[in-house]
């Protein structure tokens, strides 16, 4: 018995690149470049970080991860008076300062507070709506017009 070989060989579907392709592909890109250049800088201040105090070290991650998009802690809560206290003092070296300024001749303005204008927004004098370029009136508001005359 004699036996029939065929031999097949496998081509791969995509082409092997040629040297030029290589080096085309070795360049970076401006944007690429500057990935890298932004995870290195990440890098090494993370690395930085681990030398801080544990105080230090939570308020350099607290910075970071709101550089990086996160929500800010919220403020801790304080006694009401104790906050009530921080605000006369606030205000009373503030009043200090200002008179010192007055003495040496620095004038310091005041920041203006503004005003919610008083009134009824959107209120015109014209009667009925806009639809579709037709004024509509109700007809509540015509027999009360023509009853006044």
């Amino acid at each position: 018995m004699t036996s029939y070989f065929e031999g097949h060989r496998f081509t791969g579907k995509k082409p092997k690149p040629a040297k030029e392709e290589k080096e085309k592909t070795e360049k970076l890109t401006q944007e690429q470049l500057h990935r890298k250049l932004n995870r290195a800088r990440f890098d090494v201040r993370k690395f930085g970080i681990n030398g801080f105090s544990k105080e230090d070290k939570e308020d350099a991650k607290i910075k970071l991860a709101i550089e990086l998009g996160a929500k800010p802690p919220k403020r801790k809560a304080v006694n009401y008076k104790m906050l009530m206290a921080q605000v006369k003092e606030k205000k009373k070296t503030d009043a200090e300062q200002r008179e010192k300024d007055r003495m040496v001749g620095i004038i310091r303005k005041k920041p203006k507070k503004f005003r919610k204008k008083e009134g009824v927004r959107g209120f015109t004098s014209q009667i009925g709506k806009y639809k579709d370029g037709v004024l509509t009136v109700p007809n509540q508001i015509i027999k009360g017009t023509s009853k006044k005359k």
